[in-house]
């Protein structure tokens, strides 16, 4: 029913108007109401047949320019004609076609070469409506005024139909409104005009952003799938009403002043933190941020000596699937020192029991909570941080201050005070709404909304759930029959596979022998699963075997094991990691005796697989606290892990770390860090190595899972050195699995690896440990024989699970490495281990290397791969490659020696493009054996002449140039080679008599006057075509002949004959005896010209410019290697060395003054 036709709005003296895109109309239209009669100018009638305005006849033109920021920045023709009651004008295709236009219809632009113009729809309806019965429909109607207006309820605008409330606008017209039918029956109707106040919705101009939408809301923000058509209208109307609470894209968040955050510390010293070097790829994002919490009032520029550092964290992936960063400061210094803020966190369990048998619910979630509370003036200062932009402070409410969570709850509290617990309850940035009836519920809304607006509160609209009878809240499920454990807490355990195999089994019954003492005739229930552990047996899933694990499963979920959480005591965070998966358990009680309240896990994807132990051990902290957010934010907790390092990984002092980013995203919890044993941590190893399936793929929903780390991290060892037969209650921290239970070996010698061992069979036992190089150690061990046992003890103590290893040994010692790998190490796929079979000499002095590489050099000045391979076979160094290439670029004589086998393809200039004819005029020397020319080509018409003259003697040129100017008239500007005779002073100064200027373009770059070289080239094609009618004539008159077939000839640039555009008239036409006719037509020609001069150039340029490279950049005084033009000897240098002395785009100055082309420049080497 509907379709669509695009226009533009150009910017005119006359306003903006409206011009239709119709690339079936050839020519251009305008209204007359939008010219000057004084301007249009008379033409040859054209003919319009219309199939719904008839025939018309057109012989007036206006003209006008569409693009003027674009190339194409000059007037084209339109026909008067008033063709639309809604567009001004239109655009056809003969003006697409010239100015290379193309419509993107999925983007909505319409795109010239170099600029863009953005493409409207104007949508067409049909006279009549079909609308399904209860159906909901966009269409247009027409409307007895134009403007904005508000329908704040419904309106019957035929029986059964009714135009729904909302914000629409008129124009000519007519709007685009939603519709309802309401009937039983599809009805078929043609709407009337609507009468409605109009232009009761304000609408301003906004420089920034342009139309203000403040006042708009965008009920599409808002889930309401879920409602009825009644629920949904009373709700529309609540969300009308409050419209400026909630808070607009590109919106400047506003703040309350209410409550003031606080930052109390022991003293006043102030602290300071130098910064983090954060990765030079963030340092647009932090600039982009910095300046949008600058333009938001959220920071200022400051003067404090307190500074924390900056970081930068990942967020989750946009819509289009890009990676999203947050700058975050690091406040643990300030922290420290800043007083506890004892204002009480509500308790959970009280704010769930008020939540019974109401009926409807509604979540609200405020935009950016923390930055619209203000910080308390006295303590700005302490907020304060750098960057390389500068030093600010925060004037709204940071994240990662301690103490935010309490100024949170009380700001809330303080403003919803009279409603929280009757309509209403409130755990830090989280409001719930609770009712009994719609009418209620809806009157609820309406005074939360009101409260929040009157303390200049903001909501964000797409967070929100409205009038839900089932919602998630603080980890429960909230609904009309009570509240509910969110099943999500034991799926976790629900998910279990049965055990396959003896480890699985050993996991399983660690796991639940963990909460024994909760569980009666505990011994009784798993005895099933315990026979199947005797030595020699298989699992096998018996009937008293699958019911037994089946039992087990429920106790783990039931009031037996699982327990209610109390929010009186603290909550205990356990949480493991292995090789394919993550898992946690939260628990209360003294450890040991905990019970659990949920429990979680979830399989690792791809890159966070190659993490090392450390790296998925924090990992699981950073994901496990995210999910139980709603136990732990605001509350101190005690946090679990079997990995030790862990215990002081968040105290690391290297700024520059990656785990810096992860411990800054939990900077918002407070929570002591412990070490648990292995055989401990039954629970969360378990969950760990047992993840449920349907977690699979959840990374992407998560709070914070596969998004808290990047990839591209170090390897860590396996955590076990025991034979794989051996107990496997702990976690086994590495790959479980290896394509290969055997050591590679390599080619490369073993100088090349960063922990080097080497094994040596000797009467004299030794062992010696040196650093080769920075970061480069070897280790020599020398004994009489070497056993099992004793290169188990050489591998556990000196194989670095942090660097590639390296082993270099006899081949009898081979068998015995690879047997202690196979047995103790191949499990572990993070260990990088090798096995060279030669050594380099090592070579530590930089004046000794420096003369290796230069006596390699200087046998035969051969390249770099060439002095680098024989380097190689008898010596290492480190960077040997990088310093072999540095020293080979220098080589003055390579450089003045060899050829250049890369040389500068420069990207090729606009050149200037003339006005009128005579602006530049290019000469050359045309010779024809024995018969010499001076041979000249006006740039802008392409027109012609041939001057005989005697020979190149600088009289005879002058003679020539008087001649040509007789010819043609005195043109602005000559284009030369470098011919000698024209580069004379004598004939310089002539030309600078005349007025007439001069360049002459650079050495060996004659496509500079590729113009008369192209005409030479067509000029001898025509001689040779006619010089057989002509046997009569001399050659100089063929070629006088020649240069006028040349002429009255149509070029393929202009598509003119170069005649016509010199002299200003086309063939046919009769000159007019009016000046001003005359001109004009004079005019028109040369508007044609100039714009198929610049479509010509603008393709020529996009095609050889494709491959080319930007020109190098020289320095004052730099010297280069220029290339000899000339010499032809393969004996002579290639290249001279000159000093450069003033530097141009393409060109530069030398210290002889010459004006040289960087084509013709050696190209630099890399850095």
């Amino acid at each position: 029913e509907t379709n669509s036709i695009p226009y533009v709005v150009i910017h005119t003296t006359k306003g903006p108007l409206k011009f239709l895109v119709d690339t079936g109309a050839n020519k251009n239209y305008i209204k007359p109401e939008h010219v000057n009669f004084k301007d249009l100018k008379e033409t040859s009638p054209v003919y319009l047949n219309s199939k719904f305005n008839g025939k018309h006849v057109f012989n007036e033109l206006a003209y006008f320019n569409l693009f003027p920021q674009s190339q194409f920045s000059y007037k084209f023709p339109f026909y008067i004609f008033d063709f639309h009651e809604y567009f001004d004008g239109l655009i056809g295709y003969e003006t697409l076609q010239r100015t290379q236009a193309v419509i993107v219809a999925n983007e909505n632009l319409l795109k010239l070469p170099d600029y863009t113009v953005k493409l409207y729809n104007k949508y067409l309806f049909s006279k009549t409506i079909n609308i399904k019965s209860k159906e909901e429909k966009l269409v247009s109607i027409p409307t007895e005024y134009s403007g904005d207006f508000l329908i704040q309820s419904e309106v019957e605008i035929y029986p059964d139909i009714f135009l729904l409330p909302g914000l629409y606008n008129a124009e000519n017209k007519k709007a685009i409104v939603l519709i309802v039918n309401k009937s039983e029956f599809n009805i078929t109707f043609s709407p009337h005009p609507i009468t409605v106040e109009l232009n009761n919705f304000e609408t301003r101009s906004n420089i920034e952003t342009g139309r203000d939408y403040s006042d708009f809301l965008d009920l599409n923000n808002f889930k309401m799938d879920h409602l009825d058509f009644q629920e949904k209208k009373l709700l529309n109307k609540v969300l009308v009403k409050f419209r400026k609470i909630f808070h607009q894209t590109h919106q400047k968040l506003t703040f309350t002043n209410v409550i003031k955050h606080r930052i109390r510390t022991k003293d006043d010293i102030p602290v300071y933190t130098k910064s983090y070097r954060y990765p030079f790829c963030h340092k647009e994002e932090v600039q982009r941020q910095i300046s949008e919490m600058l333009d938001q009032g959220i920071i200022r520029h400051s003067h404090s000596p307190w500074s924390s550092p900056i970081w930068v964290v990942p967020k989750k992936l946009d819509s289009s699937g890009k990676q999203k960063w947050r700058v975050v400061i690091d406040y643990r210094k300030l922290n420290e020192k800043t007083l506890d803020d004892r204002y009480p966190i509500p308790n959970i369990s009280e704010i769930l029991d008020k939540l019974g048998k109401c009926q409807y619910f509604t979540t609200l979630d405020l935009a950016s909570g923390f930055h619209q509370i203000e910080v308390d003036p006295r303590d700005i200062e302490k907020t304060a941080f750098s960057v390389e932009l500068g030093h600010y402070e925060f004037i709204r409410m940071p994240f990662g201050l301690k103490g935010s969570p309490g100024t949170f709850q009380r700001v809330m509290d303080n403003i919803l005070r009279p409603y929280i617990g009757k309509i209403c309850l409130v755990f830090m940035d989280d409001i719930i709404i609770f009712s009994t009836s719609l009418q209620e519920h809806l009157e609820s809304i309406s005074k939360i909304l009101g409260a929040l607006e009157a303390y200049n509160l903001k909501i964000q609209p797409e967070k929100c759930e409205f009038l839900r009878k089932e919602v998630a809240f603080l980890g429960h499920i909230i609904t009309p029959e009570g509240v509910k454990p969110n099943p999500d807490k034991i799926l976790a355990i629900e998910k279990f596979k049965i055990p396959t195999s003896e480890t699985e089994l050993r996991g399983f019954l660690g796991l639940i022998g963990y909460y024994r003492k909760f569980i009666k005739d505990f011994a009784k229930i798993v005895k099933p699963l315990t026979l199947q552990l005797k030595k020699g047996n298989k699992i096998t899933h018996t009937k008293d075997f699958v019911e037994s694990f089946e039992k087990c499963k429920t106790l783990l979920t039931s009031s037996h094991v699982l327990q209610y959480p109390d929010f009186t005591k603290p909550f205990i965070l356990t949480t493991d990691a292995s090789n394919y998966a993550i898992g946690a358990v939260l628990s209360q009680g003294p450890i040991g005796k905990d019970r659990p309240i949920a429990y979680a896990s979830r399989t690792l994807n791809k890159s966070e697989e190659k993490f090392s132990t450390i790296e998925k051990e924090c990992l699981a902290i950073i994901w496990a606290c995210k999910y139980f957010r709603p136990y732990l934010f605001g509350r101190k907790f005690t946090l679990y892990t079997d990995h030790k390092p862990l215990t002081y990984v968040f105290n690391i002092k290297d700024p520059n770390s990656r785990l810096v980013r992860w411990r800054l995203s939990l900077e918002e919890f407070e929570y002591d860090i412990q070490y648990k044993p292995g055989k401990q941590n039954v629970v969360s190893d378990f969950l760990s190595r047992n993840p449920h399936e349907l977690n699979v793929n959840e990374s992407a929903n998560d709070p914070s899972p596969s998004n808290v780390a990047t990839a591209n991290s170090t390897i860590a060892p396996s955590t076990s050195t025991q034979p794989q037969d051996d107990s496997d209650n702990d976690t086994v921290h590495s790959a479980s699995t290896d394509d290969s239970n055997f050591i590679k070996s390599t080619e490369n010698p073993i100088n090349l690896y960063s922990n080097q061992i080497i094994l040596k069979l000797s009467e004299t036992e030794t062992n010696s440990y040196e650093e080769i190089f920075p970061t480069v150690f070897r280790r020599q061990i020398s004994k009489i024989a070497f056993t099992v046992p004793s290169v188990l003890k050489i591998f556990q103590e000196y194989l670095n699970p942090t660097k590639t290893n390296c082993i270099l040994c006899p081949e009898s010692i081979i068998p015995t490495i690879q047997l202690v790998y196979r047995n103790y190490f191949s499990r572990s796929r993070n260990l990088r281990i090798l096995i060279s079979h030669k050594m380099l000499e090592d070579v530590t002095s930089l004046e000794t290397q420096n003369e290796i590489i230069e006596e390699t050099h200087n046998r035969a000045h051969r390249g770099i791969k060439e002095n680098y391979s024989v380097i190689f076979r008898k010596y290492y160094f480190q960077t040997m490659k990088k310093k072999i290439t540095t020293f080979i670029n220098l080589c003055p004589i390579c450089k003045k020696s060899k050829y250049d086998r890369k040389p500068y393809q420069i990207t090729l200039a606009e050149t200037p493009i003339p006005k009128k004819p005579l602006d530049i005029v290019h000469i050359d020397i045309f010779i024809s054996n024995p018969n010499l020319f001076l041979s000249a080509v006006d740039k802008f018409s392409k027109y012609a002449a041939l001057i005989s003259i005697k020979s190149r003697s600088i009289p005879d040129i002058r003679a020539g140039i008087i001649k040509l100017i007789s010819v043609i008239g005195t043109p602005k500007l000559l284009v030369s080679d470098n011919e000698p005779s024209i580069k004379s002073v004598e004939i310089r100064g002539f030309l600078n008599s005349l007025g007439i200027q001069i360049y002459f373009s650079p050495s060996d770059r004659s496509e500079v006057n590729g113009t008369v070289e192209r005409f030479h080239s067509t000029l001898a094609e025509i001689f040779r075509c006619i010089k057989p009618k002509y046997t009569d004539l001399s050659i100089k008159e063929i070629f006088k002949i020649s240069v006028s077939l040349y002429n009255n000839t149509i070029h393929s640039v202009t598509n003119l004959k170069p005649s016509e555009i010199f002299f200003g008239i086309r063939d046919g036409e009769e000159r007019s005896l009016n000046i001003e006719t005359m001109i004009e037509n004079r005019n028109k020609i040369y508007d044609d010209v100039i714009l198929e001069l610049k479509n010509k150039q603008s393709k020529t340029l996009a095609f050889h410019n494709k491959s080319r490279e930007p020109e190098p950049a020289f320095e004052p005084e730099e010297t280069v290697y220029l290339k000899r033009q000339g010499v032809k000897s393969k004996t002579k240098n290639k290249f001279n060395l000159v000093k450069v002395t003033s530097d141009h785009r393409k060109t530069f100055n030398d210290d002889k003054n010459r004006k040289l082309h960087k084509a013709n420049i050696k190209r630099k080497p890399k850095s």
